[in-house]
């Protein structure tokens, strides 16, 4: 009994730990397969204000005490996928492309992480891209822009109030992603980590994005 607990331990160790690196340092191109849990109909209706897109009724973020998650349907309307998303914030900006055209419809989400303050506060944002054939699989995954704002002097009609913001460029194409430079010189504030993922045309090819220079003819 004492070998097999250490055995669990171990593993629910390593969960734990391949999260929490994913987030802090996250490889771009990598293939995860997500936790999820599956919700019915009724679950979907009972929650408190999610996030929702009307070109997409099948897909919803909202706040859980785990965090910001999303769900979605592919088929059975009363069976919804749900995972936790790497964002502050629910979101409802939501798109579908399919890469390989083959299977469903890979999904696009954005999101943010932002921290404020009472004097202004700064935000990163990311995307995330899910292969959803079967289990939930990441396939892709970019921190791409970041802000900072200052609220200004509240007494005194917000003076000295801005926003300063960095986008890079990032297009989706029904085949394909581009991919624009990093120009760091350009990030709004020291903390601006975005993703150091090299610039150019990326593809789909046998379930994993790869930078078109490494895709195989």
């Amino acid at each position: 009994m004492k070998a097999i607990a250490i055995i669990l331990l171990l593993t629910l160790t390593t969960v734990v730990y391949a999260q929490n690196s994913d987030l802090d340092m996250p490889d771009s191109l990598a293939t995860v397969k997500l936790e999820y849990e599956t919700l019915d109909s009724i679950a979907i209706t009972m929650l408190n204000n999610p996030s929702r897109n009307i070109h997409f009724p099948n897909i919803v973020s909202y706040d859980s005490d785990d965090g910001v998650k999303l769900a979605y349907y592919t088929v059975d309307k009363n069976k919804w996928t749900a995972i936790l998303l790497p964002f502050s914030r629910t979101t409802n900006d939501f798109s579908l492309v399919n890469l390989d055209k083959k299977g469903q419809a890979e999904l696009i989400i954005k999101g943010e992480n932002a921290c404020y303050g009472s004097g202004g506060g700064t935000g990163i944002k990311g995307m995330l891209i899910l292969n959803i054939d079967s289990i939930p699989t990441q396939i892709f995954k970019i921190y791409y822009g970041c802000w900072e704002e200052s609220f200004g002097d509240r007494t005194n009609n917000g003076e000295g109030r801005y926003i300063k913001q960095y986008d890079r460029g990032i297009k989706i194409t029904n085949n394909s992603i581009i991919i624009g430079s990093l120009d760091k010189r350009d990030h709004p504030f020291d903390d601006c980590k975005l993703t150091e993922i090299q610039s150019g045309t990326y593809f789909m090819k046998s379930g994993q994005i790869q930078r078109k220079s490494n895709v195989q003819k």
